[in-house]
């Protein structure tokens, strides 16, 4: 398998065909390759197709990192490193039972920033650096108007 994390949530239906995103795509497609998506500010659509020839669907969610926290007045410079995002993995049956995600099945992924970096005044000061934005994979059946949570990484 050719399996390609560039950013922060992954989508990948098992087996050799799988889907890829360019980061400037309004859409993703089901085309032989994984899909990866970065940040982008909104949400991101990927509707399963209802001719998929796969019978799972991989996903890898990351959060977003924190950000840092850097002391100018310390010598030399002192950096407080943000933690890094969680990251979760699950894989789904593609199918029509009440536990699989059914063909035409809209998966909506939401994927978090990293947080903001600060330069704080001193090393005593309660200013740092924020936490990054959650992740997280929703899904609506095709007979449904209602989003499931499938999936959260923070």
């Amino acid at each position: 398998m050719n399996l390609v994390r560039v950013a922060c949530a992954l989508l990948f239906l098992w087996g050799p065909c799988t889907a890829t995103l360019n980061a400037q795509a309004t859409a993703m497609t089901y085309d032989g390759t994984a899909q990866s998506i970065g940040y982008l500010g909104s949400y991101e659509d990927f509707i399963v197709p209802t001719d998929v020839d796969k019978s799972f669907l991989l996903l890898t969610l990351k959060g977003g990192d924190g950000g840092k926290s850097v002391f100018p007045n310390t010598d030399p410079n002192k950096v407080g490193e943000g933690g890094k995002g969680a990251t979760m993995r699950a894989s789904f049956a593609i199918g029509t039972g009440a536990t699989e995600i059914p063909p035409g099945s809209t998966l909506r992924f939401i994927v978090g920033d990293k947080g903001v970096s600060r330069t704080v005044a001193s090393s005593e000061s309660k200013d740092a650096g924020s936490g990054g934005g959650g992740s997280a994979v929703f899904l609506k059946r095709p007979d449904s108007t209602n989003w499931e949570l499938l999936l959260v990484a923070g």
